[in-house]
């Protein structure tokens, strides 16, 4: 999500902390509140920001901190959110038949999902199978009451709001240039990108400064999000400062690119009128029998002008989220209501292109409609964030498992191969 440098941890000492804020133009109190010491004020940002304002946001978000587990629950608390109220009646899940011990293999050593459990520094992970929950556990202080932060997840739940407007007649195709709906990035590096090659993550282009060394994890939205969650600035004007990429064209390969997700988040603001937030209450969230309200991180203060952090800020709680993946499971179905399309599942496990359905980068995984898609299996797509956070949905098992977790030692590629390794094992003995 965000790069952390080699700092001193913000939870050293109040002189650390008086010594960023100086340093850094925040205001103590944000700095104190980024350290897990107080919620953070509505107008907590200084007029100055500096490069600290983004290392005491990176310090947060970062899942290396012993703090981190606590941070993730209460971030919906110490950052702007907006509401996505729960449905009027929730729907109950069931105990059924206890999983047990589960075994898998990874890089040739044989591995229990306890052990895994514990070496990723799992906060809950939860098992569904035909809607009864098999395994419920939380950790590090976490609770069924909790809300947990599920970083890049945020994007395959974008994916089906988008999938949602397109079957309203909002977006009239897939293969319309995005500047149809956004005539506000017709300078960018946008102005030739459709809305498919945007949804699936193979538009080519770059941003000034951004890190190369963030492998994904927010290279290219790290220093406007460090400026959003640090300074309270909008995010709106960074999709416009896009660069063509020197590499490759629009649709020619993938590259994962956090703002393009954001563009997706204008681009359903914009077709319906309305806020992310209050089009997945409307659409999804109040329909699915959820227990709690979710809550989606905004980029400023100012809610008559904020927009959600689509690329990210998602907070909600376990068993809803198990909910969710019971939608997916069932095919954008509902006890009787087609709230997804089945179409746009179908879309969202099979991915288009060919050099989409195996990456070289991660050559386990396909990617498609902001989900990625295991390969060698059959109804099977996952949504993946920073850190360990983890959505699984196997249609043909009606198997559902979400892991939320703040690893420390995460890796994009080999932490998700472990997981996929660990969950199929999971498919395989029910």
């Amino acid at each position: 999500m965000f790069t952390t440098k080699k700092i001193d941890p913000l939870t050293q000492t109040a002189v650390s902390l008086s010594r960023i804020a100086k340093q850094g133009g925040l205001s103590l109190g944000l700095v104190l509140s980024l350290a897990g010491g107080t919620v953070l004020p509505a107008a907590a940002a200084d007029s100055v920001c500096g490069p600290k304002n983004i290392e005491a946001v990176a310090s947060y978000f970062s899942t290396a901190t012993a703090s981190a587990p606590q941070n993730y629950r209460n971030a919906y608390q110490h950052f702007p959110s907006r509401e996505i109220p729960a449905a009027a009646k929730p729907f109950a899940l069931t105990a059924g038949q206890p999983l047990g011990k589960v075994d898998y293999s990874y890089e040739g050593k044989e591995r229990s999902l306890d052990d895994f459990l514990k070496s990723t520094r799992s906060n809950a992970f939860l098992v569904l199978h035909d809607g009864q929950i098999l395994q419920e556990q939380y950790f590090n202080g976490a609770s069924q009451q909790s809300h947990f932060l599920i970083n890049s997840m945020t994007k395959s739940l974008v994916g089906l709001l988008v999938g949602v407007a397109v079957e309203q007649g909002k977006i009239a195709s897939l293969d319309d240039p995005i500047t149809r709906y956004l005539p506000e990035l017709a300078h960018s590096a946008y102005a030739t990108a459709t809305v498919r090659q945007v949804l699936d993550m193979t538009t080519a282009m770059q941003f000034a400064g951004q890190n190369p060394e963030a492998a994904g994890r927010g290279r290219d939205i790290e220093a406007a999000a460090g400026k959003s969650f640090g300074c309270n600035q909008s995010i709106r004007q960074h999709p416009t400062t896009a660069l063509y990429s020197e590499r490759s064209h629009h649709g020619e390969r993938f590259t994962y690119i956090n703002t393009n997700t954001q563009v997706l988040g204008m681009l359903v603001e914009r077709v319906t009128g309305t806020s992310l937030s209050q089009f997945m209450e409307n659409n999804i969230w109040s329909r699915i029998g959820t227990e709690s309200s979710a809550y989606w991180l905004l980029d400023q203060t100012d809610k008559s002008k904020a927009i959600e952090h689509a690329w990210v800020g998602l907070n909600a709680r376990l068993r809803d989220l198990g909910r969710m993946g019971m939608l997916l499971a069932h095919g954008g179905e509902w006890q009787g209501q087609q709230l997804i399309s089945k179409a746009w599942i179908n879309e969202s496990m099979h991915p288009s292109e060919p050099f989409l359905q195996q990456l070289p980068e991660r050559p386990l995984f396909g990617y498609s409609h902001q989900w990625w898609v295991p390969v060698g299996g059959e109804g099977e797509f996952m949504g993946i964030g920073f850190g360990g956070q983890y959505l699984y949905v196997n249609q043909p098992k009606q198997l559902v498992v979400v892991q939320l977790s703040t690893n420390p030692a995460y890796d994009p590629k080999k932490t998700s191969e472990e997981t996929l390794a660990a969950f199929r094992a999971i498919a395989t003995k029910l």
